[in-house]
């Protein structure tokens, strides 16, 4: 192949170019050979000595693009883009999308880096619910010359685990505290790929700190998200402190103060200029949309009204009513209209909580009914979220009269969740699987569901994206359905705001206000 001024040899894996003495200096070990009396100099077609070329302004493409067999697969373009650009930067965001097959493709970069002797081994830190069901499975699926484990565990098992051979050791955020020390002494470890990056957006969490110390100045360091600012411009900043400090103000009230403008004491607004501050900050990156990489079938959200119980009901008027009986005199804020909503999404679900807080059920009939019309509805399996743990245990109990059900929660264990997961999507006698959303909610791929059911809302945009974003993903060959079942108000303004991507604090605050006068 020819480039301006050079070519590219694909069986060699070298650039040859007219005879050049500053790539002799530059690169020591570039050949100098003579062919039909000319003069030309060779380099190494690789990660390093392309960048060094390019900083003397030869141009040479990535090579990845050039001498990588990605694994006898067919990548998307996006995937291609996304490991050409993790092999020229050492530290780079991938911002690509959920279901766009970045697992994969930072998998394609790191697996090219080792190949050619960059990178010696690789820690994936990747949320709980993912090491083994996503991480591990595309491995062994895809990368089968390669190694993996999972560092999970007791500390015990985990230090073990981590003193075994391997090209791969992947773990989830909360378990690098656990590691910490280990890890650090582990300097053949070089590249690290941190998924889900914005939960690392507050700096002054120990997580994040964690982080930073094991993270270090090892040689390639990416994150990956698809929702880099969930909650607005200011969550890009512990990001970008932990990967590109120079990027961002020493400390986060002047980003703060870059990105937004205070109207309160405790209340601020995105600028005008926030998305354009971020994007600056958050560099190199690549971004694709789900759209941009693969033709999948349609998706319908829905909405269904659901009439709530007398008991229901009844309920849901006696907490309003106590709730602004407190505060008719003094200012509903964050904190109390958060609380409350909670209650009434509880009642919602089919529950509350009586006296000494003991959980008290609540019939909720016409609810259950709904969600049942919605699963006899398809031949395909379905998964039913809501936010409240009694509320799975409630509902597993309900449709585990009719249907195959398995539960997930956070006090269900890690290796039970794989195998459930497992059962779902490869097997053919698990129907429905009934979970809290934050359980399910980064990098599971269940296309076996065609349907989403929230029967009863998150308030957490984030969560509620990438709960969602399960069923709509590469493999997915049906119509998809999100359907959200609603009695209450509080519900409807939920729903609401997730479908804007509004700010679910302020419109909270408001529905409170607007009834309270």
């Amino acid at each position: 192949m020819v480039g301006t001024g050079y070519r590219i040899s694909e069986r060699h894996t070298a650039i040859l170019m007219p005879f050049n003495p500053s790539v002799m200096n530059v690169i020591p070990h570039a050949k100098e050979l003579t062919h039909k009396g000319k003069i030309f100099t060779a380099v190494r077609h690789a990660p390093t000595e392309t960048k060094l070329l390019n900083n003397l302004g030869i141009e040479v493409p990535n090579p990845i693009l050039h001498h990588y067999d990605w694994c006898d697969t067919t990548p998307f373009e996006s995937q291609k883009v996304t490991a050409a650009l993790m092999v020229a930067n050492k530290r780079a965001y991938i911002l690509n999308d959920m279901g766009t097959g970045k697992t994969r493709a930072s998998l394609y970069g790191t697996d090219y880096l080792m190949k050619v002797g960059e990178v010696k081994r690789c820690l994936i830190i990747a949320p709980l619910s993912t090491l083994s069901t996503v991480w591990e499975r595309e491995i062994f699926q895809c990368f089968s010359h390669r190694s993996a484990i999972s560092l999970h565990g007791t500390k015990k098992q985990r230090v073990k685990k981590l003193a075994e051979d391997h090209d791969y050791y992947i773990i989830n955020h909360d378990g690098l505290e656990v590691l910490k020390e280990e890890l650090l002494a582990r300097d053949d470890i070089d590249a690290v790929i941190i998924d889900e990056l914005a939960v690392l957006r507050n700096s002054n969490t120990t997580r994040w700190k964690t982080t930073k110390k094991v993270v270090g100045e090892r040689k390639f360091v990416w994150g990956m998200t698809g929702s880099p600012t969930p909650k607005g411009p200011e969550d890009a900043y512990g990001q970008v402190k932990l990967l590109t400090p120079k990027r961002v103000p020493r400390y986060f009230k002047a980003w703060q103060s870059e990105v937004s403008t205070q109207i309160t004491p405790f209340k601020w607004l995105p600028k005008p200029s926030a998305n354009d501050t971020v994007h600056e900050a958050m560099r190199p990156a690549v971004r694709y949309e789900l759209e941009d990489c693969i033709d999948l079938p349609p998706i319908t959200v829905s909405t269904r009204e659901v009439e709530m119980s007398p008991a229901q009901k009844q309920a849901y008027k006696t907490m309003k009513e106590a709730f602004y009986a407190n505060f008719h005199e003094g200012e509903i804020t964050a904190l109390n209209a958060g609380v409350q909503t909670s209650k009434l999404l509880q009642i919602g679900a089919g529950f509350t909580y009586g006296q000494n807080e003991l959980c008290v059920d609540l019939p909720h009939e016409p609810r259950i009914k709904e969600l049942r019309e919605i699963i006899d509805s398809t031949e395909h399996n379905v998964i039913v979220f809501t936010p409240f743990k009694h509320s799975v245990a409630l509902l597993e109990k309900q449709l585990s009269k009719t249907y195959t059900v398995a539960a997930i929660s956070g006090d269900v264990p890690k290796t039970q969740r794989d195998k459930i997961f497992n059962r779902f999507q490869h097997g053919n006698d698990l129907k429905v699987i009934v979970a809290h959303p934050q359980c399910m909610s980064h990098g599971l791929t269940l296309t076996a569901a065609s349907h989403i059911i929230w029967y009863s809302p998150t308030p957490n945009l984030e969560t509620y994206e990438q709960a969602s974003a399960r069923i709509r993903r590469p493999g997915q060959d049906k119509h998809t359905h999100i359907v959200h079942l609603q009695s209450s108000p509080i519900e409807k303004r939920i729903y609401k705001v997730l479908e804007q991507r509004g700010s679910m604090q302020e419109a909270l605050l408001d529905l409170f206000r607007a009834e309270l006068k």
